[in-house]
């Protein structure tokens, strides 16, 4: 009797564990599935998916994987200042590629998907300025009209509180460092220090800077204003009294914006350049020219990255790491228009424009615009908390965003 041979053997049935599959396989499977669902889902299956999902040399292809798929770019300069291409980190805390993968899918569709945005009229003048206050739903505005007004925004914007003739002058600028406290200044040479009350907000204390108010920064225990002057003051908001000297001379022309690093305060003047001010040397340690034919227009600072919007449409870079070198210039709209707003991201950033724009923004070369929104006239504030966007307007209105 002839026996016929088996041409195929059969092999067992696999019991659908994909977690076995081989590494390599694995990371085809998963170049295929959203960064943000790898690292909030897929991540927690088991430890093998955690462990595979570790390997930042992945996460640094999912990057460029991701950038590239919705334009073509030749390099993203800010991520070398970020560190990310060293073996020591730069920046506190640490920033790893997966941050920037998930980061920049999720801004994109956030900003590219179903836009919440709620309008309302704070003033029938000018919002010179808009301030959203930390873990706290709440937007407070300043205008031409001189008072002040705190917007409930969580879903329908309501007033919670207005201070009629809060100034005697334009309300040019708002910041807050502690919970139920804002300060405001204004062009009639006053800083305000607020307590928000109920249904009132209640002054604690005032103080005249001898010049309109331009720029005020706060932390716990000392607050610096910039003055329409050179000069910058330094306030002990606990004792209410100027700290040793009336005032520091840190420029050449007046103050434009000012902010707090670290033990430093970092400012930008009409003379055109940007100062560091050591707190604890009380002098300037540093001073970077920012262009030669454009005063400044805004300031902003993240992951040790220092960010300067002009009034001829650019944004320069600056590397705290790096003696406050520039290292990059972008042009983001007509040299006609400013740049009166940056509010920036990890690996991207808001500008808010007087083109009526804003802009969402990669700064890789060439540049990535991720969204385009016209909020129909002049931007002069923005503010951005709780992943939500307030945008202040010159026909007195309020633009409140949630992407996503």
């Amino acid at each position: 009797m002839m026996v016929q041979r088996r041409l195929f053997t059969i092999t067992p049935k696999i019991n659908g564990d994909i977690s076995q599959l081989p590494v390599e396989i694995l990371l085809m499977i998963f170049n295929h599935l959203d960064p943000t669902f790898l690292v909030n889902t897929v991540a927690s299956v088991c430890k093998r998916f955690k462990t595979v999902l570790l390997d930042e040399e992945y996460w640094k292809i999912a990057y460029y994987r991701v950038l590239k798929s919705y334009q073509s770019v030749e390099e993203v300069k800010i991520l070398e200042h970020y560190g990310v291409f060293k073996e020591t980190w730069r920046c506190e805390p640490d920033i790893h590629w997966k941050d920037l993968a998930v980061r920049l899918k999720s801004v994109n569709d956030r900003w590219n998907g179903k836009l919440d945005v709620v309008k309302f009229h704070s003033s029938t003048e000018t919002v010179g300025t808009v301030h959203i206050l930390k873990d706290c739903n709440v937007c407070i505005t300043g205008s031409r009209e001189r008072c002040i007004d705190l917007w409930s925004i969580e879903s329908r914007p309501y007033i919670k509180s207005t201070v009629v003739d809060a100034h005697k002058g334009w309300v040019s600028c708002l910041a807050s460092f502690e919970k139920d406290y804002f300060l405001s200044g204004a062009w009639d040479s006053t800083l305000t220090y607020w307590n928000i009350g109920e249904s009132i907000c209640h002054p604690v204390w005032s103080y005249d800077c001898g010049r309109g108010v331009m720029a005020i920064a706060g932390r716990r225990g000392l607050v610096a204003v910039g003055a329409f002057s050179p000069s910058i003051i330094l306030i002990d908001p606990r004792i209410q009294e100027k700290i040793q000297s009336t005032r520091f001379a840190i420029h050449e022309k007046p103050l434009v914006s000012i902010t707090f690093m670290g033990n430093s305060i970092i400012s930008v003047g009409r003379d055109l350049k940007l100062n560091v001010f050591d707190l604890r040397k009380l002098s300037v340690v540093h001073s970077v020219p920012i262009c030669q034919n454009a005063f400044p227009r805004s300031l902003a600072l993240r992951n040790d990255i220092v960010y300067v919007g002009d009034s001829k449409g650019f944004v320069h870079l600056f590397d705290a790491n790096d003696s406050f070198q520039k290292f990059q210039q972008i042009s983001i709209t007509n040299r006609k228009y400013q740049v009166a707003s940056i509010c920036p991201d990890l690996g991207s950033f808001l500008a808010g424009c007087t083109d009526h724009t804003v802009k969402v923004i990669v700064p890789s070369t060439p540049m990535y615009v991720m969204k385009v929104v016209d909020v129909e006239h002049e931007i002069t504030s923005m503010s951005y908390q709780n992943k939500m966007l307030a945008v202040g307007k010159t026909n007195g209105a309020i633009d409140v965003f949630r992407p996503g």
